[in-house]
């Protein structure tokens, strides 16, 4: 099994656009094995009966509570599994914001249909007694 890393995309709005595919962390280049992650014939780093299996990066979490930044850079703390050996460790990256241009606000139109489809539906649900389910709302429940 070959492990590639860890990759990143970003987005100024959760809905996007967003950026294309950014390693944020590659084992052979970035000094994960050989030096915490295990690599066959290169080091002793190794769970035992295991020395003849590379190890790979995976199951990055951010850990939101060290997270820090400003308009421009951030700084992010995240765990990171490795198979061999199987441990996890502490990791941190340095990002800094590229241009990208952010997509302009809904027009009025867009921005009136977001409030008022949600109400005609619960208008709906109300007036024939059904959830979104379509199960049968029973009253004193």
């Amino acid at each position: 099994m070959l492990y590639l890393g860890v990759a990143m995309r970003s987005s100024p709005l959760p809905w996007g656009n967003w950026s294309a595919k950014q390693v944020l962390f590659n084992p052979f280049t970035d000094d994960g094995y050989e030096h915490f992650i295990h690599l066959p014939g290169h080091d002793n780093i190794t769970d035992p009966l295991r020395e003849d299996e590379i190890g790979g990066p995976y199951g990055p979490y951010i850990i939101d509570k060290f997270t820090k930044g400003s308009d421009q850079t951030s700084t992010i703390y995240f765990t990171l599994s490795t198979w061999n050996p199987y441990t996890t460790v502490l990791m941190q990256a340095q990002l800094e914001k590229s241009p990208q241009q952010v997509p302009e606000f809904p027009s009025g139109l867009f921005v009136m249909l977001l409030c008022f489809v949600p109400l005609a539906v619960v208008a709906y649900v109300r007036r024939h007694k059904t959830t979104k389910r379509g199960a049968t709302l029973k009253k004193g429940i």
